[in-house]
């Protein structure tokens, strides 16, 4: 295999990721940054390229959540926006037609903010 060949092949996912939409980044002076919307590929072996980490998010704890009192929350799938409430360990949202439970797990799996669309949950950074 030639050098080329090995080098398109370490870029292929990053170039794939790209294609589909996902923010990537470059190594510059060992600070990773943003390729931004018009993106520049350098095949030249010294240039590093990665798909930019997505952030991670742990669920909340009951105390963090009881913070969030008074936001609403939609869920994921269908974009209804209701209320929620915290317990002790779980949480209760009210539906249509019945109140569900969930974990704190599910608030962030299945759940956002409706004001801003950001995780039900904190960000590990």
């Amino acid at each position: 295999m030639t050098e080329l060949q090995k080098r398109c092949q370490e870029l292929l996912p990053v170039i794939q990721a790209g294609a589909e939409g996902k923010k990537l980044e470059r190594l510059y002076l060992d600070k990773w940054k943003d390729l931004g919307e018009i993106a520049c590929f350098n095949f030249m072996a010294r240039d590093t390229y990665r798909i930019k980490p997505e952030p991670q998010y742990r669920p909340y704890t009951p105390e963090e959540a009881l913070k969030q009192g008074g936001r609403e929350i939609v869920r994921k799938t269908n974009r209804w926006k209701t209320p929620f409430y915290v317990g002790t360990d779980r949480i209760v949202v009210p539906d249509f037609l019945c109140t569900t439970s969930h974990s704190f797990s599910d608030l962030l799996e299945k759940f956002v903010f409706s004001d801003d669309g950001s995780p039900c949950g904190v960000r590990i950074d």
